[in-house]
């Protein structure tokens, strides 16, 4: 059951990958908001990291 939920759940990332890529590539307002989505996400995931105790 694991490796028929990783292989679906790879299938639709890859999937909603290949159409927003295609998309943000003709659309520079996209591009430039999915960007700024990614970049807080790492800014999140390095306070978070920097917060945390080992």
């Amino acid at each position: 059951m694991s490796t028929f939920w990783n292989s679906a759940t790879a299938f639709v990332a890859g999937t909603l990958t290949l159409r927003m890529g295609a998309r943000a590539s003709s659309s520079s307002r996209l591009k430039t908001w999915l960007e700024r989505v990614i970049g807080g996400a790492f800014i999140g995931l390095g306070v978070k990291l920097a917060l945390s105790k080992q």
